[in-house]
């Protein structure tokens, strides 16, 4: 893992910079998680429409940078020598739930999608009005709730990655708050 030198990733975690850094990640990993928790709910309520393919790639690119920004937290705490590994125990317990539940959710949600996917991707072809699954080169013609069915399913497999990421993001993000709170109440007055 990268290593930046201790004084350097002190002063970085301590700055206001980061701080912000991580309220805002806190906000938008909350609004993210949120949606990408209803996306993949409505694929298990209910059938997939045409266009539904879509819902989840803002949530899935938002995602990254929530994993990013979780990252550069944990490369930075691990090398001021912060103790980042055990940030669960400086987050308060209800939130940490929440967050486990969220993720523990997005995997289920990913094997469930993974395990309905493994008979092919599905395709509609407009011009013959037929529905298919491609399963490495070899089309099956399907039904209309196959179909409906798989779709759903490739939506709740890539929909299931922000979820965990945000919850990820979210919790370091709230660790990195709640230390730097904690540090500038024990910080002497200059």
């Amino acid at each position: 893992m990268t290593r930046l030198k201790p004084d350097t990733a002190r002063r970085f975690l301590a700055s206001p910079y980061a701080r912000f850094t991580s309220s805002v990640v806190v906000c938008l990993a909350t609004l993210n998680l949120v949606a990408a928790v209803l996306i993949d709910l409505r694929t298990f309520l209910g059938p997939s429409t045409p266009g539904d393919e879509t819902l989840f790639v803002g949530p899935f690119m938002l995602g990254f940078l929530m994993w990013g920004w979780a990252i550069w937290l944990l490369v930075a705490a691990q090398s001021a020598s912060v103790g980042a590994k055990w940030w669960i125990l400086s987050t308060p317990l209800p939130i940490v739930g929440a967050l486990l539940a969220c993720a523990l959710f997005g995997v289920v949600a990913a094997l469930s999608g993974l395990g309905d996917l493994t008979s092919g991707q599905p395709h509609y072809d407009a011009v013959t009005d037929t529905y298919t699954l491609n399963n490495h080169g070899d089309l099956q013609v399907i039904d209309e709730a196959t179909y409906q069915a798989a779709l759903a399913a490739g939506i709740r497999m890539f929909a299931a990655f922000p979820v965990v990421a945000s919850a990820f993001g979210a919790g370091l993000a709230l660790e990195h708050l709640v230390r730097a709170r904690r540090s500038r109440a024990v910080a002497p007055i200059a």
